[in-house]
């Protein structure tokens, strides 16, 4: 069964069953584990944004995940998306059909990753497949997607706008994954992945118009970080803890008694104390 589906019970115990394990085995997935750090087991949107891309939204009522089928076929406004979009103005500049700021986005975008010519992006591209397979290609990927961050970052018009297209997928998939919560209330969000915090612009901005256009989400005391990493939200999940105080409490111990945190904390940065409403 595909992993996004891994944190469902009967695909957990389908897959225990086949590898011959007696002792409890739970099988979850990223976008879960970065929920429970954030939200300690309680309600809330995880948006995330890094090398992949996925809503992970729960409410009293159930859960409800948007996204996050792989780079392959969606992953839309993460970090690999917008490193295909440079593949694909790269493609047009080499077939003549990229306009000038296009073609100044992507003299922009060699120069920063020192690659000397448009076919390179292409034959890197290659290699990596060839050496390191489908997960050097993404990481490539997601490293272009970070240049069309910082050029956005200094006023590039063409990678603004690919910045503005990845918030739009984002904000599309959040959108739906709120209308499939049932509990009528607003419900904190967070904003998590590479991508997020490699640009506070992004973050910022993303924030902004999620609060503006999707009318159900509202945001945490702490800001965009939620409580903490999504590898602590993994060691909570394995712990199986329920209660919101107990998770917490779990939590804080594994950060003091193990030396946590520098990772176990969210290293996001913190939003203007503007945005907390």
């Amino acid at each position: 069964r595909y992993w996004r589906d891994w944190s469902s019970d009967v695909c957990s115990s389908d897959l225990v069953a086949d590898t011959g394990l007696q002792s409890d085995v739970r099988i979850s997935s990223l976008a879960q584990a970065a929920h429970h750090g954030a939200f300690l087991g309680g309600l809330g949107v995880l948006i995330r944004s890094g090398h992949g891309s996925s809503i992970y939204g729960r409410d009293a009522q159930g859960e409800r995940i948007v996204g996050g089928w792989g780079s392959l076929v969606t992953d839309c406004g993460s970090g690999p998306w917008l490193g295909r979009e440079v593949l694909k103005c790269a493609a047009r500049t080499l077939d003549g059909m990229a306009n000038a700021m296009q073609k100044g986005f992507l003299d922009s975008v060699l120069r920063m990753a020192e690659v000397p010519t448009a076919v390179e992006l292409f034959e890197r591209i290659e290699s990596l497949r060839s050496v390191q397979g489908s997960f050097g290609v993404r990481k490539y990927l997601f490293d272009l997607g970070v240049l069309v961050l910082k050029l956005a970052d200094s006023s590039d018009a063409f990678a603004d706008l690919l910045v503005s297209r990845a918030q739009e997928h984002l904000i599309v998939a959040a959108r739906l994954c709120t209308a499939g919560l049932t509990s009528g209330n607003r419900i904190p969000v967070c904003l998590r992945g590479g991508m997020l915090e490699n640009s506070s612009r992004f973050s910022k901005t993303l924030l902004e118009r999620l609060l503006r256009e999707v009318k159900q989400l509202t945001v945490l005391d702490q800001g965009l970080n939620g409580a903490f990493s999504p590898l602590i939200g993994l060691v909570l999940l394995a712990l199986d803890l329920h209660k919101p105080a107990e998770i917490h409490k779990q939590a804080q111990h594994i950060l003091t008694r193990y030396g946590m945190s520098e990772w176990g904390k969210p290293q996001m940065p913190l939003l203007p104390s503007g945005l907390i409403n």
